[in-house]
């Protein structure tokens, strides 16, 4: 398919091509499962490698061009791209592009890009080279909860310095991932969302040894530990319920969060194992802003909640906030619990009533686990139980006669 492509692959970028071809179809493995679209992809710039399309130290079209020709996603012929490259069949070459294998290939190949300059010039964590260590995270998220990732950095980091190692701290980017990250770097991932794991799974397949914090996909290979989110949350409702609350409201944490979709999964696991009707539920963040508006909603329904369970502690003080100003009380008329014990839940007034994050041990057990890694040593899934603190946001139910008035 990309022989049609030949040509223009010494071209500009800007070069626009007509392909008439359909978009690639995933072959049946020998045990007639369906391969990947990326493993497609892969195979079928092999076949056209083979036929001689390129030579040995030529430019193959852009990752752009291929998922354009075959009809997939950028990032599925990133991952197929990726994979030859982890196979030594294609090298990249820094501001350049890509080019098929060879002693010819330009003496630069090794250089990162402006942007991965850039990257290490403004991240605060900076180190000096290519690390053994490396701890992955989205970094814009500790602007939206810095409660979070700060534990898990800072225990991490000290476990490995503790042994005699550095480290590195970098956000999801491929010019990290090309750039700043060796193969033989292990690499300790941070996964919040589906494609945090992509990378996971993109750094596993071109040879790296790769940990992460919170779950994987099952099967993927890749061994981790993560907070039990799902038994946690069923701790937090299961308290409630044995309060008398049968009308519980949950405040929704980001779309696409693992976290908050674990949390969520408890929730109403909770209320099914208990005989419960799930309750009024909202919310797409994990800030007081969402907690805040959500129970503003929720109290302006003629069958109120007599509790509000929160997928974070930030949104159950935005909680807090909504149900004072509608003239009601934690907990006498609506009990509030929040997830995440983060320091400043146990200064409110009254206490938040939350659930503990090991947000600590989590840093520090995945260190740990690295450094089996580097030994050779074999490690295992580990799941960290997540506590529920009770302090004052919560009582048994109290129904309230009074008709609320929300502004």
């Amino acid at each position: 398919m990309l022989s049609t492509m030949r040509k223009q692959s010494a071209k500009s970028p800007t070069t626009r091509i007509s392909i008439s071809e359909p978009a690639v179809t995933a072959p049946e493995t020998k045990a007639g499962a369906v391969a990947t679209k990326h493993s497609a992809v892969a195979q079928s710039i092999r076949k056209d490698i083979q036929s001689g399309i390129w030579a040995p130290g030529e430019r193959i079209p852009s990752e752009k061009v291929i998922a354009k020709t075959y009809g997939v996603a950028y990032m599925t012929a990133r991952q197929a791209v990726t994979s030859l490259v982890a196979e030594g069949t294609l090298e990249r070459v820094g501001r350049k592009g890509t080019y098929l294998a060879s002693e010819r290939a330009p003496s630069d190949a090794r250089n990162l890009s402006d942007s991965a300059r850039h990257s290490t010039s403004t991240n605060r964590f900076r180190t000096t080279g290519r690390d053994r260590f490396v701890l992955l995270i989205e970094g814009g998220k500790t602007s939206l909860d810095p409660y979070y990732l700060p534990p898990i950095i800072e225990a991490f980091e000290q476990e490995i310095k503790s042994h005699g190692h550095e480290m590195s701290v970098y956000g999801y980017s491929m010019d990290v991932l090309d750039g700043l990250i060796s193969k033989d770097a292990l690499v300790c991932c941070v996964l919040l969302s589906e494609q945090d794991i992509l990378y996971t799974n993109l750094l596993r397949e071109r040879g790296n040894r790769v940990f992460a914090i919170n779950r994987c996909n099952i099967g993927s290979g890749v061994p981790f530990v993560a907070p039990d989110n799902a038994g946690g949350a069923e701790a937090a409702v299961e308290h409630l319920v044995d309060l008398g609350h049968r009308r519980i409201g949950f405040i929704r944490g980001l779309p696409g969060n693992i976290d908050a979709g674990d949390r969520r999964h408890g929730y109403l696991q909770a209320l099914s194992k208990r005989g419960v009707r799930p309750g009024p539920e909202d919310g797409n963040h994990f800030i007081e802003a969402c907690g805040y508006e959500v129970a503003k909603r929720m109290l302006s329904s003629a069958d109120l909640p007599t509790a509000i369970f929160c997928a974070s502690d930030l949104s159950a003080i935005g909680a807090m906030k909504a149900i004072a100003e509608a003239g009601l009380s934690v907990p006498r008329d609506i009990s509030v619990v929040g997830f995440g014990d983060f320091p400043l839940a146990g200064f409110l007034h009254p206490g938040l009533t939350t659930v503990r994050l090991p947000l600590a041990e989590l840093g520090a057990t995945s260190a740990r686990e690295m450094l089996k890694l580097a030994q050779g040593e074999v490690v295992k899934e580990t799941i960290l139980p997540c506590e529920l603190i009770v302090r004052q946001t919560t009582s048994p139910v109290h129904v309230v006669d009074a008709k609320v008035q929300v502004g």
